[in-house]
């Protein structure tokens, strides 16, 4: 668990009252409960968002039109196929 938390480490084998001393839990890593958070499946998204901004994608961006045009305005688009 020491290196997992990036702590310094010093390996040794647990015998008689280092042994007993970590079965009565004074060799156990503790942590503040303030450091600990819920997981979020989200959080990278939400910090590329608070970074970055919210990504629109043009392809999904909607044109308003005026009501009181007769017709829309759409200009066809051609797909330039070289076959």
């Amino acid at each position: 668990v020491a290196r997992l938390e990036e702590l310094p480490v010093d390996w040794k084998t647990l015998e008689g009252d280092d042994l007993k001393a970590y079965q009565d839990g004074q060799y156990t890593l503790t942590h503040d409960l303030s450091d600990w958070h819920p997981y979020n499946p989200n959080a990278e998204r939400d910090a590329r968002i608070a970074a970055e901004g919210i990504y629109t994608d043009p392809i999904h961006e909607f044109t308003t039109f005026d009501e009181d045009e007769i017709e829309m305005k759409v200009e066809p688009v051609k797909p330039d196929f070289d076959l």
